[in-house]
């Protein structure tokens, strides 16, 4: 409880100073920055159970939450070709709520198995999240053929000036 509470209050406080700080990050950078921050918690977890860990990892945490918390639903939102918007906010939200609903029982089911197992096996899902949003990103920046439903114009402003 105190945790949550502790990563609440760090969100409130810093949200609108991490983001003033980086807004003139790209998305690639904001992405692969949160995924960083992730990995040196989870490493932190996975290293030690002291509390000066958990406090670490849950500003860590906090951190690539502040980072790419508002970036999620504008890159979903720019990169969606427009007449299937609707659906790919729906697929965001639903895959919010497993993460919501599923995370803690099968982190529980791993820690039963090895205490350090979820933060181990963590790692490398969260390279290959932040990679994978990057180069999605990344190529939403550099299409091929641009077309008159072309994301790039609204991802350059959306994305990495998310504010």
């Amino acid at each position: 409880g105190a945790l949550f509470a502790y990563a609440a209050a760090l969100t409130v406080g810093l949200q609108m100073l991490v983001s003033r700080m980086v807004e003139s990050r790209s998305a690639l950078w904001l992405t692969v920055g949160a995924g960083l921050a992730t990995i040196f918690a989870f490493a932190l977890l996975a290293a030690s159970p002291a509390m000066v860990a958990l406090i670490g990892a849950v500003s860590l945490c906090s951190i690539a939450q502040m980072l790419v918390g508002p970036l999620v639903p504008t890159a979903v939102n720019a990169l969606a070709p427009p007449a299937r918007r609707a659906s790919y906010m729906a697929a965001s939200s639903v895959a919010v709520d497993l993460k919501d609903s599923l995370g803690p029982s099968i982190g529980t089911a791993l820690y039963a198995l090895a205490p350090r197992l979820p933060w181990i096996a963590g790692i490398p899902l969260v390279a290959i999240a932040s990679l994978g949003l990057g180069v999605a990103i990344g190529r939403a920046r550099r299409p091929l053929r641009p077309t008159e439903n072309d994301a790039t114009p609204q991802l350059r402003s959306a994305v990495e000036n998310y504010r």
